[in-house]
């Protein structure tokens, strides 16, 4: 045992001799990329602007290794006040301005820079102090995993371990928070898919419709037998002006082509028949037609006023169009079907493959 605990003293030791060397050489080169004092600088594009006298800004890991270099040094106070200043959950330290402060952007050193600061608190003898900056780490991820047993003393994960049973509830709740959003938005995301077919699915009948305008015509409504009504989709009262006008036209026609002969042939024959009988037929027939004419006009003209008065300047109707083929809604698939036969030494063997 006391040999395994020499090994890991040992191996302990080279790491963090490893993490000062690595830190020192990133910071030296972060000094040497710097423009000496007195020196004009050249002007390159630059996504910050440093202010007068300031350092120039190391990366996330780089400043992490500074830092950290400090606590395998022994120097925690030291260590844990420098992550304070880097670490963006903790409010800066009353000497330093809020404008001077570049916390760390990166979540994985945000996580990694707080276990180092809680582990510099222990190591300053301040073991309260390293609960906050465990407990945000875990809050940031619940899923943490325990420090490295081999970066940091037994303390530090002990200390993790039981600032993580404290905030189990809290993590469960999280959790718990986590998976009801992810249902939630899951159930949107359905709903909104169902929404958007039901869309789609309207569109398509939509444009599956034509519409079509039929224009009428005032003076169309001025011809008689019954057109007015016909251009007024009123058949059934087209039918009855237009057969009842063709009625009267036509006895009206046929009485005056019968009055005509009449008189021609009364007036080639001489006084053959008496002139009463004459008289009377020529009577009868006058007075059919002037009957058949006057209810040809007085039909014609109740046909035409009915028009005016019904009139409709236009009629609406839809029908039913092909949709052009790379607009309709692809169909499901269908489940196919095919035997098959193929031979083999045991003789003929018999299959089926389906696709869907």
């Amino acid at each position: 045992m006391e040999e395994a605990a020499v090994l890991r003293s040992k191996s302990r030791g080279w790491a963090a001799l490893l993490l000062a060397v690595v830190g020192a050489a990133a910071y030296g080169a972060e000094l040497r990329a710097a423009p000496a004092a007195g020196k004009p600088a050249t002007k390159k594009p630059s996504t910050s602007k440093a202010s007068p006298g300031e350092a120039p800004r190391l990366s996330d890991e780089a400043e992490l290794a500074r830092v950290t270099s400090l606590y395998q040094a022994g120097k925690y106070a030291e260590c844990a006040e420098a992550l304070k200043e880097l670490l963006p959950a903790s409010a800066p330290a009353a000497a330093t301005p809020a404008a001077t402060r570049r916390p760390f952007s990166e979540p994985r050193v945000i996580e990694r820079g707080r276990v180092y600061q809680a582990a510099c608190w222990i190591g300053a003898g301040k073991p309260e102090l390293a609960d906050e900056p465990l407990r945000a780490a875990i809050r940031e991820n619940p899923q943490m995993s325990p420090p490295d047993s081999l970066m940091f003393p037994t303390p530090v994960v002990e200390r993790f371990i039981r600032v993580r049973e404290t905030l189990l509830n809290e993590i469960r709740a999280a959790e718990e928070e986590r998976v009801r959003k992810a249902r939630a938005a899951a159930a949107q995301a359905e709903r909104t898919a169902r929404a958007e077919q039901e869309r789609i699915r309207a569109l398509e009948a939509l444009a599956a419709r034509e519409t079509l305008l039929d224009t009428n015509s005032r003076w169309t409504a001025l011809i008689p037998f019954g057109v007015g009504q016909f251009q007024n989709r009123e058949p059934a009262l087209g039918w009855v002006f237009l057969t009842t006008e063709i009625a009267f036209l036509g006895a009206a026609l046929t009485s005056t082509a019968v009055t005509s002969h009449l008189n021609l042939e009364a007036s080639r024959a001489g006084n053959l028949e008496s002139p009463e009988e004459v008289d009377a037929r020529l009577n009868d027939w006058h007075n059919l037609l002037v009957f058949s004419s006057y209810g040809f006009l007085a039909a014609a003209t109740a046909g035409i006023v009915q028009a005016q008065l019904a009139f409709v300047p236009e009629f609406r109707s839809v029908r039913r169009r092909e949709l052009p083929p790379h607009l309709r809604t692809l169909p499901r698939a269908s489940l196919r079907l095919r035997p098959q036969v193929w031979s083999s030494a045991k003789g003929a063997q018999f299959g089926l493959s389906g696709a869907f």
